[in-house]
């Protein structure tokens, strides 16, 4: 996985301007916002959920989410800039699944062979050929599997 500042193309090196910077690349918006068509092209499941969803609440986090129906609906969608790359963030089985989604199907390999929704297939990685695409997921998912400092002046990182 690459660093998060080589994903974003930023040389800067304070973190508090990284947080700002990825936060400017990612739309968060509530599941039941969301109502275009798109197509499933891959999976991740997290090393560490209980961090990762720190990391997820910190980062991406809204005022108001409702946990109520975070097993059926998911928690969040992540979306790219230009509409057209999605992660949803889900829980399956108590761990923290990051599922990609593209609006055009043409972004699919139509090679490889469609996949289940875990748990029902291990595999894991992406089908999307579109390299905007594959950079979107790879900075999302690094995002929460790279550790960030929460409090300045303190040892707490996440």
């Amino acid at each position: 996985m690459r660093d998060i500042k080589a994903l974003l193309n930023y040389d800067d090196t304070d973190d508090e301007n990284v947080e700002y910077y990825l936060k400017q690349k990612v739309m968060v918006l509530r599941p039941e916002d969301y109502d275009k068509k798109c197509y499933r092209c891959g999976l991740h499941v997290v090393e560490d959920t209980p961090k990762a969803l720190y990391r997820l609440l910190y980062l991406f986090g809204q005022p108001s989410m409702n946990f109520t129906k975070m097993y059926k609906e998911g928690l969040l969608w992540l979306v790219s800039p230009n509409g057209q790359f999605l992660v949803e963030c889900y829980f399956s089985k108590y761990l923290l699944c990051l599922e990609y989604w593209v609006l055009n199907s043409n972004d699919i390999n139509p090679k490889l062979e469609s996949w289940q929704r875990w748990p029902y297939s291990f595999e894991q990685g992406t089908r999307c050929t579109n390299p905007d695409g594959q950079s979107f997921f790879e900075l999302v998912t690094s995002a929460l599997e790279s550790k960030w400092d929460i409090y300045n002046g303190t040892d707490f990182v996440v």
